[in-house]
């Protein structure tokens, strides 16, 4: 069938571009296809997210939500992927999709619906939530060492991992605060700097009573160049925590430096080894 439309092609041509690219005319084999990508891309996060859930994240409904709240939910989210709502001549692929997608809901739904069921997925999730905080304090606790020995990459790692196993608490945050000023070149980037000390800050009151607080902090301002700053704080962490190795470690260093610096004079009783040893080499080479 042919339509005149009393335009020459000049015009013609000119005017369907137009309408095309302002959506007012679509033609329906490209229309078509394209919906079923979007369609299967839809299913195919679904599907993902989906799967990462358990069966009340999945209704979106709380492990307190009564049955009338959870059949709701269930009915109204059945309504959008149910494979009878595509079309006769969507892609097999597309409703391999929907019917993963249909049949998780299905699942968590009649978990949910019977107390007895629910009750006892209610104890497995604790019990698996409890076991996640148990693997993260022991990747903590690993972590912690491998950052005495210097070993950061390996620390990253197992912080990373057990970030997504549990909430950020106080010591967590600490411990990766430790890694990040542990890095190499850290002292240079402006920015990390800035962030690490606004979560510094962030701290609450309540929590920083204890070492490792105040070692973050002597190492935050010592990558800040306040080194008396510095000082102080490796000094209360080491008040609270005599045996801190690496608070002891960092203020040798801080105090040898300042030594060397400033050309201080050294207790020989009473210095640090190295800064002892340093002096009396330093005295022979005068000689």
């Amino acid at each position: 069938m042919q339509i005149e439309s009393g335009l020459s092609d000049t015009e013609f041509y000119p005017a369907i571009h137009n309408l095309m690219l302002g959506g007012c005319i679509r033609f329906g084999e490209e229309m078509k296809n394209t919906d079923v990508q979007v369609q299967r891309k839809r299913l195919k996060k679904l599907e993902s997210d989906l799967g990462r859930q358990n069966h009340f994240e999945r209704l979106g409904v709380s492990p307190k939500a009564k049955d009338i709240e959870i059949k709701r939910a269930y009915h109204d989210l059945a309504k959008t992927v149910h494979p009878d709502r595509l079309g006769g001549d969507a892609p097999i692929d597309v409703r391999d999709l929907a019917r993963k997608c249909f049949n998780m809901i299905q699942e968590a739904h009649e978990i949910l619906s019977n107390q007895t069921t629910r009750d006892n997925y209610l104890l497995e999730l604790e019990q698996g939530r409890a076991e996640k905080i148990l693997e993260a304090e022991q990747m903590m606790e690993q972590a912690r060492t491998c950052l005495t020995k210097g070993d950061i990459r390996r620390a990253k790692e197992m912080l990373d991992s057990a970030v997504t196993h549990v909430p950020m608490t106080t010591e967590l945050r600490l411990l990766v605060m430790w890694a990040q000023l542990k890095t190499a070149g850290v002292e240079k980037d402006v920015r990390t700097l800035s962030t690490l000390k606004d979560q510094l800050s962030a701290i609450p009151p309540e929590d920083r009573h204890n070492a490792t607080y105040f070692y973050i902090k002597g190492l935050v301002l010592k990558a800040t160049s306040d080194f008396d700053g510095a000082k102080r704080a490796f000094d209360q962490a080491l008040a609270i925590e005599a045996n801190f190795v690496d608070a002891k470690r960092d203020l040798n260093v801080l105090q040898l430096q300042a030594g060397n610096a400033g050309n201080k004079p050294v207790d020989l009783l009473r210095g640090d080894l190295k800064d002892v040893l340093g002096a009396l080499l330093g005295g022979r080479k005068k000689r």
